[in-house]
């Protein structure tokens, strides 16, 4: 998924000194191994933090969010929705189904069993 900030309108920058910037401007803040961290700030910032020794600046071309979940992009496949974390199972004719919910599983072995939820 790309964020709905356009392209070029964040600035990742590395420093030593994450706390230096203020929380106005941080959009995301990592810290890595060791003493350095990544800061990913809105571009208007900039000038306030010139000048403080951070380690690099780059402009940000385009920023991508992946989603974390144990199965990734399954939906359920009796209402359909997008679930989030781990997954009811399923099994018919040897192939996994999916339910978000346990009322969505109950549904979903009755369709696949043959008889109709009204």
């Amino acid at each position: 998924m790309i964020t709905d900030m356009d392209e070029g309108d964040m600035v990742l920058l590395r420093t030593r000194d994450p706390e230096s910037v203020p929380d106005s401007c941080v959009v995301e803040r990592l810290d890595l191994l060791g003493e350095e961290s990544l800061v990913l700030i809105r571009p208007e910032c900039l000038r306030e933090l010139s000048g403080q020794g951070h380690l690099a600046i780059e402009y940000v071309k385009k920023r991508y969010v992946y989603s974390f979940s144990p199965v990734r992009g399954v939906k359920c496949d009796y209402c359909g929705k997008f679930i989030d974390g781990k997954p009811i199972e399923v099994e018919f004719m040897g192939r996994t189904l999916y339910a978000c919910c346990t009322n969505c599983e109950r549904d979903l072995r009755r369709r696949v069993e043959g008889v109709e939820v009204r």
